[in-house]
């Protein structure tokens, strides 16, 4: 099958690792917190989009740089725009996944946060 050969091919290209994390809401004494858990590790690329950046709202209240990025990883992989990815050491918030038919490889459109 094509699909196949072509997927293999485009692992070549994925040198780094991601780590795909999703929220779960938890009940704690304090009201809720979300508690990230870690549904998949994955080869990636990770390429700018774009030449800019801009700057957003930080954690703490604080202004930081975002910029956006385009991650690819293997076809069919479990991630979802509430999800957040993991790349040596920076967090990226996940945007989009846009769905293409037959694809050899997913792509992720995220926004880095730190």
């Amino acid at each position: 099958m094509p699909l196949a050969g072509l997927r293999e091919l485009t692992a070549q290209f994925r040198p780094d690792t991601a780590v795909i994390q999703r929220a779960t809401d938890t009940s704690t004494g304090d009201g809720t917190s979300q508690v990230w858990a870690t549904v998949a590790t994955v080869s990636c690329r990770v390429s700018r989009i774009g030449s800019g950046g801009s700057e957003g709202v930080g954690g703490v209240g604080g202004l930081q740089a975002i910029g956006q990025r385009r991650i690819k990883v293997p076809a069919l992989t479990d991630v979802t725009p509430k999800d957040r990815i993991v790349i040596s050491g920076t967090t990226y918030e996940v945007v989009d996944v846009p769905a293409i038919s037959y694809e050899t490889e997913r792509t992720v459109i995220a926004r880095e946060v730190s």
